[in-house]
């Protein structure tokens, strides 16, 4: 399992991202951007991005499945079990910001994901999340701030000194395709 996290800019950094893919790696990707519960219905763009991808909101429960996507809602906290099931506790997130990504990371930090990549966004939500991955031995990845419409995210990702790899949305897709054939 791979957990992604943006803000400003990274959905069209997690499109060309998905698109890159000739093959669908053999993983489950769960991804948080900060919306609005109103905008959640913008995402089904990112089921269009590569269709050998399967995208799905994450309300009620799911399974983490290699090909999947699974959206974080703006409405509602999730849960993990270490046997791949990931469910909607239905609370609202804490704080101005939804999904709360530290929050978000944390709650996923049981599962040990195998990776993390931040994307384009502004401010410094997930920094203390994604440490908390960091220190359990998940890899932590960021866009190239160089490559993103608010750079802010990953700068602070970076500056904390736990990424181990800046690249952009294509390099990302390119390294995870040869790291997970």
């Amino acid at each position: 399992v791979w957990v992604m996290t943006g803000s400003t800019g990274a959905l069209g950094a997690v499109q060309r991202f998905l698109a890159s893919f000739e093959r669908i790696p053999r993983l489950a990707f769960v991804y948080a951007q900060h919306m609005d519960a109103r905008q959640e219905s913008n995402l089904e763009v990112l089921a269009r991005a590569n269709p050998g991808f399967h995208c799905t909101l994450a309300l009620g429960r799911h399974w983490l499945n290699p090909g999947q996507l699974l959206v974080v809602p703006a409405s509602s906290q999730l849960g993990f079990t270490r046997q791949g099931e990931v469910f909607s506790t239905r609370q609202p997130w804490p704080g101005p910001e939804t999904p709360c990504i530290d929050d978000l990371l944390l709650a996923i930090s049981g599962i040990r994901p195998a990776g993390a990549i931040a994307w384009s966004g502004a401010g410094r939500d997930g920094c203390r999340g994604l440490a908390c991955l960091a220190s359990l031995g998940t890899a932590v990845w960021a866009q190239d701030p160089a490559t993103c419409e608010a750079p802010s995210m990953p700068e602070a990702a970076i500056a904390e000194g736990f990424v181990k790899l800046a690249d952009s949305p294509e390099g990302l897709a390119a390294r995870l395709a040869r790291e997970y054939p």
